[in-house]
């Protein structure tokens, strides 16, 4: 008899189009992961019926949670739904500008200025990053943040570093997520292949209601999706005509060469970070009721972003932030060495804590603080992830 191992357990998940049921022959898409507590967790109460024979009457399934938590790697396009659905929003527009009349103005115009083009009707729109490519003068290729757009001109709120005539091949590219109030659901499968049969667990209406990222000196970029659905089966076989989608195989991210371009209020830092997570919580609320084992609904709650910094402290400017109460904006690029990439903003947010002691004798002195996302008018947001393929 063979025993089940964790190295042969593949995990899979596809959208719901009907919440908590599961397509019609679906094409699972494999996940990527580096472990799982994907679990029907059931609630039982012991009955306090009295026999005389001291003996227990019974014990009662009363409430039923499909829930658990899948931790990954951080890698580009492998989780893109998982993000979408935490944001509860949808991927914008892909933009493709291609042209060769696009003429770039440096600090302090910072504007991309076309004649024949129309950056509106290409999907560009305030606040989002796009990437920029193509001029001789390598150093306005890059990322820049839109601050205006019109028909013909696009002003950035990061600096751009030379001034170059249109006539080169120039292409502008990206897509852009931004909270929203879309609930999206997933039907998510646990296959264990080393047993005969092999065991199939299928969650249905799974929601994911929380993403946590880890950005930390010296370690891979790690991420945990947490998830709650309605309820959960488990068989000898797979879905009626089901197929499997293989995961995106692109690298896995780090710390040391893939984290790049920090910036508060769009301005580059000289900040050394040591430690950077952030955390988006749609808080989940079951929804039970009289007659049903599992969970009949679950409800989306106040959407909260929040994260933990620690730098090594320089001078006074992140700390005066805390002190005063004054907003700002961050933001940061994850990219691989093959030039697929992400930015994280938060348009708008503010220290929620802060902490600069010495600890003791031979120490490194740490501004340690929490930051939480609130609204930004502009935006319309709390927090915007825009990707970006080599």
């Amino acid at each position: 008899m063979t025993l089940a191992s964790s190295n042969r357990v593949a995990l899979r998940a596809i959208a719901e189009v009907t919440f908590g049921t599961t397509p019609a022959t679906p094409a699972f898409k494999e996940l990527r992961y580096t472990g799982e507590s994907l679990n029907f967790n059931i609630s039982n109460v012991t009955s306090d019926e009295v026999r005389s024979d001291r003996m227990t009457a019974d014990l009662v399934q009363v409430q039923g949670d499909a829930s658990g938590d899948v931790n990954i790697e951080v890698s580009y396009d492998a989780y893109d739904d998982f993000i979408e659905a935490v944001l509860a929003g949808t991927w914008g527009t892909v933009i493709a500008v291609a042209e060769t009349d696009i003429t770039a103005t440096a600090d302090p115009t910072n504007t991309f200025v076309t004649v024949v083009g129309d950056f509106v009707a290409d999907g560009i729109v305030v606040g989002q990053w796009i990437e920029v490519r193509g001029y001789a003068d390598n150093t306005i290729n890059g990322y820049y943040r839109v601050l205006t757009v019109t028909s013909t001109i696009i002003t950035t709120s990061n600096p751009i570093p030379a001034t170059e005539a249109g006539g080169a091949a120039i292409t502008m590219g990206g897509s852009m997520l931004r909270n929203g109030v879309v609930e999206r659901s997933f039907s998510v499968q646990k296959q264990l292949e080393d047993i005969t049969p092999n065991s199939y667990f299928l969650f249905n209406g799974a929601r994911v209601g929380q993403l946590q990222l880890s950005f930390e000196t010296g370690s891979i970029l790690t991420g945990i999706f947490s998830l709650m659905g309605l309820g959960a089966t488990v068989n000898t076989t797979g879905e009626a005509g089901q197929t499997e989608v293989p995961a995106p195989s692109n690298e896995v991210m780090n710390a040391v060469s893939n984290v790049l371009q920090i910036e508060f209020d769009d301005v580059v830092t000289t900040a050394f970070f040591n430690t950077l997570n952030l955390s988006i919580n749609n808080n989940l609320r079951p929804q039970d009721a009289i007659g049903s084992l599992p969970h009949v609904g679950i409800a989306m709650a106040r959407l909260e972003v929040t994260g933990d910094i620690e730098l090594y402290f320089q001078d006074n400017s992140e700390y005066t932030k805390y002190l005063n109460a004054t907003a700002f904006s961050l933001s940061f690029r994850v990219e691989d060495a093959a030039g697929n990439a992400y930015i994280f903003t938060l348009p708008r947010a503010k220290y929620e804590t802060g902490e600069v002691v010495s600890g003791g004798l031979d120490q490194d002195v740490f501004q340690t603080s929490t930051i939480r996302a609130i609204r930004d008018a502009t935006t319309d947001s709390m927090i915007q992830v825009d990707k970006f393929a080599a």
